[in-house]
């Protein structure tokens, strides 16, 4: 594995909501599939990801930025969490945008999971829900409520 450096803005941009985006630092192409990761810049008030579980890979979620103490649920609770902290957001329910960076491990190429994604938010909302759903199939992991 030869050694890789991914600059502040650089990196595979996947837009999703207005002001928000996937950034995939490294793919599972450049670790041999051992990790992936990517950042999440998330809007104040908006949802991050809807709540799923991932069936064969761990997905690990660290601030990298924020102002002020971000309110993010985790399970059933509400936290207020630091810029240092290890956390897992289903939505970023503060008045500031965050920066969360993200892990996948093992590699999956949740690139493509984003690529989808991204076409998804993008396309008709009666697309959404089938889509999501297949998608989520693809990469081993499925929706909860």
């Amino acid at each position: 594995m030869k050694p890789l450096v991914s600059a502040p803005g650089q990196g595979l941009i996947f837009p999703m909501e207005p002001g928000s985006l996937v950034r995939f630092k490294v793919i599972g192409e450049n670790t041999d599939h051992a990790l992936e990761m990517y950042e999440r810049e998330v809007p104040a008030h908006t949802i991050g990801a809807d709540p799923h579980l991932h069936l064969t890979t761990v997905e690990t979620f660290y601030v990298v930025r924020v102002s002020g103490d971000p309110l993010i649920l985790v399970g059933e609770t509400r936290q207020q969490f630091g810029p240092v902290s290890v956390v897992v957001p289903k939505n970023n329910q503060t008045d500031q945008p965050i920066k969360i960076l993200v892990t996948f491990t093992p590699s999956l190429g949740h690139h493509e999971f984003f690529r989808g994604l991204s076409l998804l938010k993008a396309g008709p909302p009666e697309d959404y829900v089938a889509g999501l759903a297949a998608l989520r199939l693809r990469f081993n992991s499925i929706s909860v409520t």
